[in-house]
Formats: C-alpha cells, structure tokens, sequence
C-alpha cells in the first residue's frame, strides 16, 4: 500500500466538481450509468437514528446497487467495526467499502470517481483517523483520548474516524 492520503490530497485527485443529474433529465450522467460506475463499491451508513433512514435511503442509497444501513442504538464505541462486519458480510464481492454515519452525504459520482483512481486490490484507506495523543502526520494536529486507545502496549497506530465518512479496498 502506498502512505496514507489526506482528504486534501484526494480532493486534488477528483479535481473541480461537475454538475451530475440524479433525477433523470437528461443532463450530467444517466442513473444507469451512476450505477454502473458504483457496482463495485459498497456505501454503508451507521445509523442510530431511525429518523434519517428514510433520507438516506431516498437521497443515497436508492442508487447504489451495494448499499445499506447498519443500525446501532445510540453512540456505540465499536459502531465502526460493526458496520464493517455487517458490509464484509453482506457485500463479500465488493471491491470498495464506503462507511460513514447517518448524517453524512456523499456524492457518488464523485465516489466513483475517487476510486477509479486506486488500484482496488492493494489495501487502501481513505479518510480522517485519529491518533492516540499526537499528530498522525500532516498539518492537522490531533488531541485524542489517550486512554481510549490503549492497547498492546499503547503502540495502537490510531482508528478510523468514520463519521465524514472512510473508503476502503
């Protein structure tokens, strides 16, 4: 795998936004060819509120061939995990995994995009982490709970920060 890609980074990957019709006028790229370019990625959203389903289902999900709602009851430290288990377990063929919480939009042709960009069969990750008590590198310095990741030592690299939302392969 390569070193890891700030969002900075992936934004100057993507280049200036363009315009994408979801709503089947005519302009920008057809519904059909969203789909297409997104079957290999799985968008799951973590949601612990019931209420935004409907909105996720209707404003995202309804276009992608891969996608779901893994549901939580409230914050649940290990809500990231679950929803990955839940993606690796019900999308085992997709190339990409999309994770982000319920108050979260991504914009799919741009998603797609992204990832055209990657070679899918190295491991990558794509997103915000946070580091235990310091600076994960860049110019973004992180002030984290040390205590929360503890472990083997305290030696933990840090975790994904999922709410923006993470794109794996």
């Amino acid at each position: 795998p390569g070193p890891p890609l700030s969002l900075e980074s992936a934004l100057q990957l993507l280049g200036a936004p363009t315009e994408t019709a979801l709503d089947g006028s005519g302009e920008g790229r057809s519904i059909n060819s969203l789909q297409s370019s997104l079957k290999g990625i799985a968008v799951v959203y973590v949601s612990g509120r019931q209420d935004f389903d409907d909105a996720l289902k209707e404003a995202v999900l309804q276009y992608t061939p891969l996608g779901g709602i893994f549901k939580t009851s409230g914050k649940v430290p290990d809500n990231f995990i679950g929803a990955l288990d839940y993606a690796f377990t019900r999308f085992p063929a997709a190339k990409w995994y999309y994770i982000a919480d319920d108050d979260s939009f991504v914009h799919l042709a741009r998603l797609a995009k992204l990832t055209s960009t990657f070679n899918a069969t190295s491991k990558q990750y794509i997103g915000h982490r946070d580091c235990p008590g310091h600076s994960c590198g860049g110019k973004v310095k992180l002030n984290c709970k040390r205590e929360t990741m503890l472990s083997e030592g305290g030696r933990n690299p840090g975790w994904a920060c999922g709410g923006p939302g993470v794109l794996m392969s």
